[in-house]
């Protein structure tokens, strides 16, 4: 399911912008967890946050997430506030 955009993410990130979307994230730490698309992450991304984008499968990084992330990162692009971790959830706590 990794290359849906699932319900959730969206709930999370209209959550987000109704919380912070006049604000900044900046300075702040997000972890996406099995992140597909990366909608939420995408959003904590413009609004300054530096994000972990995770997923189990690879190919849903390369092909999904990391396209997602460049083209929506916002001016100055993604750069070092961004990165990405394929595998298990328990393979996490190195982050």
């Amino acid at each position: 399911g990794g290359f849906k955009l699932w319900e959730c993410a969206v709930d999370l990130a209209r959550f987000l912008l109704a919380r912070h979307g006049g604000s900044t994230l900046s300075g702040q730490r997000v972890l996406e967890l099995g992140c597909g698309h990366g909608l939420p992450g995408v959003l904590s991304l413009q609004l300054g946050a530096q994000v972990d984008f995770q997923d189990y499968n690879r190919e849903v990084l390369l092909a999904c997430t990391g396209p997602n992330v460049a083209l929506n990162a916002g001016e100055g692009g993604a750069g070092p506030k961004v990165r990405f971790f394929a595998g298990d959830w328990s393979r996490c706590s190195a982050l």
